[in-house]
């Protein structure tokens, strides 16, 4: 996520292997939607290059350095549209590096300019929570009716664990609705009134702060906490876990729900995050990026379970983990049963040491990359035929001798 306060221009240079030939790629990110236009006339009219309503540019050429001069022409271009804007201060742009991932392209340069500009909006994040006691298997139902579809400037998920029940010594499930707004209390007051009413959302629980600010708040930082902390790259947990993810892509009834907290429950340390999707995850093809997990998908759900003492009980945790996992299959997506590819997850399969196998990668290739996975197969088989980068669940080779 790019701060609202600031203009991003990215540029790419690269080999589309799917495609066979280079493409130079740009990509504007600027959240205030009347800078961005601004910026797509002004490039209409000095390079004639197309322009989406997502200012996003892929030109596609023949041979590298035509690739390399288009690049440095629409930078050129940056630079012009940028410097004709008023109260703005600029950074040089600078080479960032060159990587090769779980992608259809080839990254040969990676270049960007960042350019600040004047704060226009402050965000609203809140976060309210809600036990079974309270409805929370109802209102959960009605999230997940209602999050995929609520204003696209709202994010809701909700984090869902243990804790003190209304009868002393019995757990019951809590679910938080921790959100973040990009716009002040007032607009999100309305949108939750339109479209969530049931939350019950007050002026008192909206915490207004800046943008950075508000990652801090999403991480659960306590607060105080100083933006500074995000340069350290540390977990705010040191708790051993063990992760696995879903995606949902019909409602999981309220009858279910009440049966999943027994199983829930039978654990010492669980915890479910559940990510909503929809809006602009919605609107992308699932071929256009390796990431398959687009339009029809609800929510994403991370699922955890954590402990302290190490090894000593980890053997109980994990078997609950898979437990659960099993528990869970009739109410998520199928065939493949999709997987977030950052949450790894060993248990759906693994290379061997030093060795990758198409058979076997694909009962976690389709899962993480659905119909994309064998695209990448063909990539990774021209860009790294000796499959020098692996690791145990890297993208793996065609078999020797075998045309894509």
């Amino acid at each position: 996520m790019y701060a609202p306060n600031s203009c991003h221009f990215v540029s790419l240079v690269g080999y589309d292997m799917s495609l066979s030939n280079y493409t130079c790629t740009v990509l504007i990110i600027c959240n205030h939607k009347i800078e961005g236009m601004h910026i797509c006339i002004l490039l209409n009219k000095k390079c004639k290059f197309f322009m989406s309503k997502q200012y996003f540019f892929v030109q596609q050429m023949q041979n590298k350095e035509d690739a390399l001069q288009t690049e440095t022409e629409l930078l050129s271009t940056f630079d012009y549209a940028w410097n004709t804007r008023s109260n703005c201060e600029q950074e040089n742009g600078k080479i960032c590096g060159h990587t090769v991932t779980a992608s259809f392209e080839t990254t040969l340069r990676w270049a960007e300019k960042l350019a600040n500009c004047p704060s226009f909006s402050n965000c609203d994040c809140f976060t309210v929570t809600k036990t079974l006691e309270q409805g929370g298997s109802k209102l959960l139902h009605r999230w997940q009716q209602v999050a995929p579809q609520i204003d696209e400037n709202l994010f809701i998920r909700v984090i869902i664990q243990p804790g003190n029940g209304t009868v002393p010594g019995k757990r019951t499930v809590t679910t938080s609705y921790n959100a973040l707004f990009l716009g002040g209390a007032n607009r999100l007051l309305q949108v939750m009134k339109h479209g969530f009413p049931e939350l019950g959302l007050t002026r008192k629980d909206c915490v207004e702060t800046s943008w950075i600010k508000s990652v801090l708040y999403i991480a659960g930082y306590p607060d105080g906490t100083t933006p500074e902390v995000l340069l350290q790259g540390k977990s705010t947990t040191k708790a051993y876990f063990k992760a696995k993810s879903n995606f949902v892509r019909e409602v999981i009834t309220e009858k279910s729900l009440n049966a999943l907290w027994k199983i829930f429950l039978q654990d010492d340390g669980p915890l479910m995050i559940w990510n909503s999707y929809g809006g602009k995850m919605s609107r992308i093809a699932e071929s256009a990026s390796p990431f398959p997990h687009r339009k029809g998908v609800l929510y994403k759900i991370q699922h955890v379970t954590g402990w302290l003492d190490g090894e000593k009980s980890m053997a109980k945790h994990t078997n609950w983990m898979r437990k659960f996992y099993f528990y869970m299959a009739p109410y998520v997506s199928k065939y493949p049963r999709e997987t977030y590819v950052n949450y790894t997850d060993l248990d759906i399969g693994m290379n061997q040491k030093n060795n990758t196998s198409l058979l076997e990668a694909s009962s976690w290739g389709y899962r993480y990359f659905k119909g994309n996975f064998n695209r990448l197969v063909k990539v990774k088989t021209k860009v790294d035929p000796s499959n020098f980068f692996r690791h145990e669940q890297s993208i793996p080779l065609l078999p020797t001798g075998k045309k894509e």
